[in-house]
């Protein structure tokens, strides 16, 4: 089975907790030109950098399991998340299982928090698995998208819709306010420079 680490801050883990979020979108490194976007046979999401050396999503293909990376601290030689409202145990089992050991930790530790980045396999509590990638403009998202990635339902009056309730466009304001907060200070990433980014769709499976 086909397995990738990804990186999500504890808001984000606790919507994918809550089944609020099944979609992610990350910055394709390096971005394409206008032009450099490519569907080669058999591999509809690769696009061609500068050299034309083909390029794929590095989070994987359509089926691929991704598990979740998160803020986590090393109490007792237990796990406990940083996500709102989910200090659970990495293990949901009856017999103690000490996560943490000088292998895993060495002297990553600090302030006895372990960041994302070095967060073991053995600690991961939250599996997906992709559905479907594509390859957009970061400011292309549908509102209903803008919901997919966790955003909290806006609703507007539709006059013309015999007073139907529809998606407001502030959900999309909301987006991108959210996707400054975590890339914004990135050269070239922010909500107005308009990145190319891989759109991942996901369904939580654990």
């Amino acid at each position: 089975m086909n397995e990738k680490p990804i990186i999500f801050s504890g808001d984000m883990v606790k919507a994918i907790l809550d089944g609020r979020k099944t979609q992610t979108r990350r910055v394709i490194k390096p971005q394409p030109d206008e032009d450099g976007l490519s569907c080669d046979a058999g591999y509809p999401f690769i696009w061609y950098d500068t050299d034309n050396k083909p390029q794929k999503c590095p989070y994987g293909t359509g089926g691929t399991k991704l598990w979740v990376r998160e803020t986590l601290a090393n109490i007792g030689g237990w796990a406990y998340y940083a996500a709102p409202s989910a200090t659970l145990l990495a293990h949901e089992h009856d017999e103690v299982i000490s996560v943490f050991t000088k292998t895993h930790v060495k002297w990553r530790w600090k302030f006895n928090k372990l960041s994302q980045r070095y967060m073991p396999y053995e600690a991961a509590r939250t599996f997906c698995r992709i559905t479907n990638i594509r390859v957009e403009r970061v400011r292309e998202i549908s509102k209903e998208d803008a919901v997919a990635e966790g955003i909290p339902w806006r609703w507007t009056n539709d006059t013309e819709g015999e007073g139907e309730e529809t998606l407001s466009d502030v959900v999309i304001d909301d987006f991108g306010t959210l996707w400054d907060s975590i890339n914004g200070k990135r050269q070239g990433c922010s909500w107005e420079d308009n990145p190319w980014c891989w759109c991942l769709t996901f369904q939580r499976i654990i």
